[in-house]
């Protein structure tokens, strides 16, 4: 009975009015791949700081959220690389463009063009998207 005691005074109610903790701080990076007929079987692997987030298929899009500072996002060709310097509550725009004859690429895109072609894809579906634990570099 005494132990009962002990572990309410010491574990329970130092936690009972306590703040929730805020939530994590960081910006968001919106990949996409508009559908197009040029190389739609194609599904390059993209990756973020070296960390395989998922294949993109064609007319396709995902949400990452990055925490503040430099991150690089590539290819599974790992000729092209983008690198962004997130900030806090910042949203940024990447297009991945496949297009016949040329390797696919990554290209950051201005808001108000990425909102119009957001529209024409949809949500890359959650069993594509590997496990990925952003860090800042």
């Amino acid at each position: 009975m005494r132990t009962i005691i002990l572990l309410l005074l010491f574990v329970v109610l130092p936690t009972w009015g306590a703040p929730p903790s805020p939530p994590a701080l960081s910006g968001t990076v919106f990949v996409y791949r508009y559908k197009r007929w040029t190389r739609h079987a194609a599904k390059p692997l993209l990756f973020c700081d070296g960390q395989q987030i998922a294949p993109i298929s064609n007319g396709t899009r995902l949400r990452l959220p990055l925490t503040p500072g430099k991150h690089e996002l590539r290819l599974s060709d790992r000729r092209n690389r983008l690198e962004l310097d997130v900030k806090l509550d910042s949203e940024y725009y990447v297009r991945l463009e496949a297009v016949e004859g040329v390797t696919p690429r990554l290209v950051l895109v201005p808001p108000a063009q990425a909102a119009y072609e957001l529209k024409q894809t949809k949500p890359l579906a959650a069993k594509c998207l590997t496990s990925f634990a952003p860090v800042s570099r």
